[in-house]
Formats: C-alpha cells, structure tokens, sequence
C-alpha cells in the first residue's frame, strides 16, 4: 500500500496532502458520478467506480456511467486505467486484480 507520511508537495505533507488529494479526486467524481463520492482511499476505490467517474469527468465519450454500473470490479478498473492511459498518456502502475483485493 501506498503511504502519505513521507510524501509533500510545498508546505503540505502527510495527512493533510493525503486530505487535499482525496478533496481533488472528489471533485472529478462529482463531475462524472456523483454517487461515487470517496471517503478514503481504500474501500472508496476497490470497486473501481471512483476510477471509472474520474475519468468520466473528462472523458464522458470514453466511459458510460451506466454501463459501469453492471460491470464486474475488475472490469471496471480494466476500463478506467485503459481509458486512461490511451486518452490521457497516464501509465498503468496498478493491475485490475491489485485493486480490487
């Protein structure tokens, strides 16, 4: 798992880099799904519908909110991380199967 404690960014580090990129993450969400909303970042995102909204935010061409509703996980963390790194040039660090256990 992947740890804040050791990462800042300016002044900001630890729990508060952690807050502040979860807010970010959020307002992607709320523009592509807003019942995707996150609370953290574990259980918010193994069953790959936050992945799938923050992509839908900027890609609603890409990804079919309500198809993503009768996806299995993996599927939809498959989708998402596909979408994005052919839309956007965002590499795939995370395996589907990684995310969703």
């Amino acid at each position: 798992r992947y740890q804040f404690a050791n990462i800042s960014m300016g002044n900001v580090s630890g729990g508060k880099l952690k807050s502040l990129l979860l807010a970010k993450c959020n307002q992607a969400i709320m523009i592509g799904y807003p019942q995707a909303k996150a609370h953290n970042f574990t259980s918010s995102f193994q069953d790959g519908v936050a992945f799938c909204a923050m992509i839908a935010a900027h890609a609603p061409e890409d990804i079919d909110m309500a198809k993503v509703q009768d996806m299995e996980p993996i599927e939809r963390h498959a989708l998402a991380f596909l979408v994005a790194e052919e839309k956007f040039g965002v590499s795939q660090l995370l395996e589907p199967a990684d995310t969703v256990n």
